[in-house]
């Protein structure tokens, strides 16, 4: 991320790292796991040169995002902090919002804060990339996609972050690759994606959101 300019908002939950490009109508994309902003540069290049202001912030727990007061990583807690985070970026605009993997999950939150006027964003779209609606999601859960989501229960596993850490993250370099498989193991996406786990907290708080989404109490002490 060294060519883009990293800036940083403060709100009441904490602080948010981010990059933007292009002026016009505010335009938000949220990552998932393993992933970071990079994952938006295609897009970013696209709807900046069309009259989008895009907005790419690192989600809580990544890179200079902190996690949200109290330490949460559940994802109310992710979404208010995001909420907080347009409010002052983009006040009285409407946000077309675009969330991949956990970004989806979190952008519906969003939106829902906004509809029951919890509060002040204001929405024009909401585009969701990889994961559907929740209701959606859970009314076409078979035994196939528990196999596909396998991985989330791995991820409950006590010990499970040193682990990953102590083989230099060759896991999430196979998550990638599993993925996407048509994608380079050498591609930049990946090693921006790794190194940004590896710094800090990075995968424990990339780790936490699955251990909160299945067991948050013990994610508050993991």
């Amino acid at each position: 991320m060294s060519a883009k300019e990293i800036k940083h908002q403060l709100v009441p939950l904490g602080q948010v790292a981010y990059y933007e490009k292009g002026s016009g109508k505010p335009f938000l994309f949220l990552h998932g796991f393993p992933d970071t902003p990079l994952s938006f540069t295609a897009q970013v290049e696209y709807f900046s040169s069309r009259g989008y202001r895009c907005i790419v912030p690192y989600m809580p727990g990544y890179g200079e995002t902190s996690v949200p007061a109290k330490g949460s990583t559940s994802q109310l807690a992710i979404a208010k902090m995001m909420s907080q985070f347009l409010e002052q970026i983009a006040p009285d605009e409407a946000v077309t919002i675009y969330g991949h993997d956990w970004g989806s999950i979190v952008a519906q939150l969003v939106v829902a804060l906004a509809h029951t006027g919890e509060t002040r964003v204001k929405v024009d779209k909401l585009i969701l990339g990889a994961v559907p609606s929740i209701r959606s999601f859970l009314r076409n859960m078979n035994f196939a996609q528990v196999i596909r989501s396998r991985y989330m229960y791995y991820f409950q596993l006590p010990g499970v972050v040193n682990y990953i850490k102590s083989q230099h993250l060759a896991y999430i370099r196979t998550l990638w690759m599993r993925w996407s498989p048509s994608i380079s193991l050498l591609h930049p996406q990946i090693d921006e994606t790794v190194n940004t786990l590896k710094a800090g907290d990075g995968l424990k708080q990339g780790i936490s959101y699955y251990r909160n989404l299945l067991n948050p109490v013990r994610a508050l002490y993991d």
